[in-house]
This record gives structure tokens, sequence and C-alpha cells, in this order.
């Protein structure tokens, strides 16, 4: 055998393709990375369209859009040094700043903790510091109520657990918080997983 002809079958007698080959067997990188570009759109398109079904529940989003105000009203508390609070009425919701007991509890200018009404037909359940809070209807604008939830400078807030519910539906959706600030949202029917 020369020494030509064992180079072109190379180990254990398989055949090595000719130099100029590329398609010797096995993927181009270019191949694999179309491949993983694929399966990312795929991913995304099904991701986007869970969220989508998700976001006909007009309830679970007003649920994250008061978590996610709590996020931002406890920031501002303990950047401050202050307090802000949450008062939840039978028709929506306001953030409330403590000014002491001169200025007591005002609605802030900002723009972003003015006044939310609930989605229409929706049921509004609270539980505050372990018992139910009877809700008023809304008070006026000029009304400064006291707020149910308090967030504190050292990033505690009062626990409690909030319900909206359609008033056709069986479940609604709950967001859950403890003291040390924890939130969690749920369905009604779903384990808490706070404990």
């Amino acid at each position: 055998m020369s020494a030509s002809s064992s180079s072109a079958r190379g180990i254990r007698g398989y055949r090595l393709a000719p130099a100029g080959d590329r398609r010797a067997g096995g993927f181009t990188l270019i191949e694999i990375l179309v491949v993983v570009v694929i399966i990312a759109i795929l991913f995304t398109i099904t991701t986007l369209s869970m969220d989508a079904t998700d976001r006909d529940d007009p309830a679970r989003e007003d649920i994250e859009r008061v978590s996610a105000l709590i996020d931002l009203a406890g920031d501002r508390a303990i950047i401050e040094g202050g307090e802000y609070g949450l008062h939840i009425s039978r028709d929506g919701y306001r953030f409330m700043q403590y000014f002491g007991e001169e200025g007591g509890w005002i609605t802030p200018d900002d723009r972003a903790f003015r006044h939310r009404d609930w989605p229409e037909d929706v049921e509004v359940e609270l539980e505050a510091d372990g018992g139910r809070v009877e809700l008023d209807s809304e008070l006026d604008e000029d009304d400064e109520p006291t707020p149910q939830i308090l967030l504190t400078a050292t990033g505690e807030s009062t626990p409690f657990t909030l319900v909206l519910r359609h008033r056709d539906d069986i479940d609604g959706t709950v967001l859950e918080a403890r003291m040390d600030g924890r939130r969690e949202i749920r369905g009604e029917d779903e384990m808490s997983g706070l404990d």
C-alpha cells in the first residue's frame, strides 16, 4: 500500500473527503445558526401568543399594574425616607404620600400615582393585616382617605391580599404581599408560593 492510498483511506478504513470537498459529513456553522434562529423565532411567536391570551384579562393587567406601582412607590419611600400608601376602593385605587401630622396623606402630583379606575364588571376584595377590609365607593377628588396599605422607608409594607374577579368568573386574580415586601401574582385557585 502506498502512502497516498493510505492517506486517502484514513483511520480504520474510512474514506476521507478530498481537501476541496467541505460537505464531508456534518453541518456548517451557518446551517446550525439558521436552525437556532428558526427555533428562536418559533419560541418568540409562541411566547407572544401566550402573552396575548393573558392580556385578554383586564383584571390581571390591573393587578400587574398595581404591583409595578407598588414597586415604584416602595422605591420612592426608601429613597426619600418617607411613607407612601395605597388606598383601594370598590371603584379604583390611588397612591398617597405622607407629609407629617400637619400635611397628612396627600395624593402626589406625580402622574404615575394618579387615581385609576378598575375595569368594568370587576369585583374587588381586600384583606390587610389579616382581616377583611370593607371597601368604600370612590371618594370625591378633593377627599384624601387614609390608605389601607403602607409602604415604609425600611422596605416593609402592610401584608395584604387583593383579589380582582370578573363578575361572571368564579376564580379571580390575586396579588398577595408579605410584610417584607415580597409579592406574588397568581390565580385564586392556585396555592401561594410565598410561604
